[in-house]
Order: structure tokens, then C-alpha cells, then sequence
């Protein structure tokens, strides 16, 4: 299944917080409610074009057997698992290509069992985020003082 994370369509991205293996993400929603996104597990995470201001298009978390029922592609999932674990160069020896590619069908089969979850942050400007991680949770933070 893929969710999306409470909406933070125009939210924002306000900070990344990475630890061996846990990642926290800062995130403010469009009326004002601030949230921590803590990542468990993590075995890999890519952030690009992180700065200020950064706009959330999107936040998802896909894991489990019917991903694709939600708009996520097979194509698209491999895609991101492609861009989070390394390829061999081109010009490596064939069986390296086909260890990377038994590697990410490796971690789409975890992904189907619900063992593991991708997480996708398109932007509308900044930061675009993928992670692959075990557990996550959205942690609403008090703001009062």
C-alpha cells in the first residue's frame, strides 16, 4: 500500500536529522502544525537540493503487496531503489550488473512483504528525498512552549 503522510501538500521540508541507521525529518504543515518524521532501519537515504524554503508536493511511504494500486509503477518503484543503491559503472563485468539488479529485486519482494518502506518526498521547489527504511512514524510536536 502507499500512504500519503497527512498531507503536507505546500507544507514544508525544515529539516533532516541523520543518525546511524535513523533519520528524523523536520516537516511544517501549511496551517502551521510542526511534525518530526522519524525513519527506523534506514539502509539507505538520498536527499537532493536540499535549501531553504523547501516546498512538499507529495510525501509517501509505499510498502506491502498492492503499491502499485496506488499509482506507484513497479517501474517507478525501481526506479527509486535504482537511484538509492549504486549501480556498477557501465563498464563493469556483466556479472556485476546482474548482482545490482537481483539486488533490487531483492528489495521490491521486501517491499511487497511489508518488511520494508520506500519513502518518497516529491517537491514543488528544494529538496527531494527517498529513503528505504524498516519503520517509520509521524510524531505531531507541541509548539506552545
Amino acid at each position: 500500500m502507499a500512504l500519503t503522510i497527512n498531507s503536507f501538500h505546500d507544507g514544508n521540508l525544515t529539516s533532516v536529522e541523520v543518525g546511524e541507521g535513523t533519520a528524523a525529518l523536520g516537516l511544517k504543515h501549511l496551517d502551521g502544525r510542526r511534525f518530526s518524521f522519524k525513519l527506523a532501519g534506514v539502509e539507505a537515504l538520498s536527499i537532493n537540493d536540499f535549501r531553504e524554503g523547501n516546498i512538499v508536493l507529495g510525501l509517501h511511504e509505499v510498502t506491502g503487496p498492492q503499491f502499485e494500486a496506488t499509482g506507484f509503477s513497479p517501474g517507478d518503484i525501481r526506479a527509486s531503489l535504482h537511484l538509492l543503491f549504486t549501480p556498477p559503472h557501465p563498464d563493469a563485468a556483466q556479472s556485476y550488473h546482474d548482482d545490482h539488479n537481483a539486488l533490487l529485486d531483492r528489495q521490491v519482494e521486501r517491499l511487497r512483504s511489508g518488511a520494508m518502506r520506500l519513502v518518497i518526498l516529491d517537491p514543488a521547489h528544494g529538496a527531494d528525498l527517498l529513503a528505504f527504511c524498516a519503520s517509520t512514524r509521524l510524531i505531531a510536536l507541541d509548539i506552545s512552549g
